[in-house]
């Protein structure tokens, strides 16, 4: 969570590893002091973005040919947000989770008091009606449903989430114009449109769960990890979870889990971390010091004691 209280309101690059900020100066210098913090990034082929903002005031740009998806991240204290995407006025909640969709060309209001902290998303207008068409037959009519409500989904959050990290250099089975096309066919599914996301995107779907499934040790490995478990986080049974895991990364599940702790311990050794072999073992989710050695050995070649101090 932003520390609302330490920041400073600023038409001035503040947050270090932003790019795109060339956007943020193209714009109205008014548009410059609403926003406090933000982290932008333009994705392959320039047809969507993804960023995350901290503002302080909700505002608009109008007669823009893109589509906008916005989640909010924490609002407390802030003004509820008065919004017309079009189609009438709403209020949005300042809750965490709290999504809302727009279409450029129709957005006729947003305002409000932050300060606000949210995931946003950008896709250009041609770019979208062009997937629409090419992968459902369906026109960006089919979204209007959404742009008289704010609403909340797991799914489109997690999508959000994965197209931010991918814009921060980390690595995802899923590239970013499969998230943006999962996206999309959400989005059309919420909106109560006909679509058949397992067929029309069945292998971005698939890795879509999978993915689901490393984020969720990549959070947790640290702990022990019950049978089923991140099958459940997948949404799959264990055996076809046990499968595509094994199809996507070439590992088992638990051969992936024990690697990734591994990598946990040799980064903590090679930042010289002042705790002892045994408390850095189990802070990794080895049983002691003694489990830890002979698969450290196994994949890196030395035991974890020459690993420390080395660079």
């Amino acid at each position: 969570m932003w520390d609302f209280n330490r920041l400073i309101r600023t038409n001035e690059l503040i947050h270090m590893g932003i790019e795109g900020w060339e956007f943020h100066r193209r714009s109205p210098g008014w548009v410059h002091d609403k926003y406090l913090v933000s982290e932008h990034y333009r994705l392959p082929d320039w047809h969507f973005d993804i960023a995350e903002n901290v503002t302080v005031d909700a505002f608009f740009h109008s007669n823009a040919d893109r589509y906008f998806i916005s989640m909010m991240i924490d609002g407390e204290g802030a003004e509820p947000q008065e919004l017309d995407m079009g189609l009438g006025s709403f209020l949005r909640p300042n809750t965490s989770g709290s999504l809302v969709m727009a279409d450029g060309n129709l957005i006729k209001q947003m305002r409000g008091r932050g300060p606000y902290h949210a995931i946003s998303s950008r896709q250009d207008g041609p770019y979208v009606r062009s997937r629409l068409e090419t992968l459902w037959g369906l026109t960006t009519k089919e979204f209007e449903p959404l742009y008289r409500r704010a609403f909340v989904d797991e799914q489109v959050a997690f999508l959000l989430h994965q197209l931010l990290a991918i814009g921060r250099g980390a690595k995802s089975l899923l590239n970013a114009g499969e998230i943006v096309d999962l996206l999309l066919g959400r989005l059309l599914e919420l909106a109560g449109a006909n679509v058949d996301l397992s067929r029309t995107l069945g292998v971005p779907l698939r890795r879509a769960s999978i993915q689901k499934a490393l984020n969720y040790i990549s959070r947790h490995y640290h702990r022990k990890m019950m049978r089923g478990e991140l099958a459940a986080v997948a949404e799959m049974s264990d055996g076809h979870f046990a499968r595509t895991f094994k199809l996507e990364l070439g590992v088992s599940q638990m051969a992936y889990l024990k690697r990734f702790r591994l990598v946990r311990v040799h980064d903590l050794l090679r930042l010289q971390d002042g705790r002892s072999l045994g408390e850095i073992a189990k802070t990794c989710g080895f049983l002691n010091e003694r489990s830890l050695y002979p698969c450290f050995e196994e994949v890196f070649g030395v035991a974890p004691g020459e690993i420390r101090g080395t660079s």
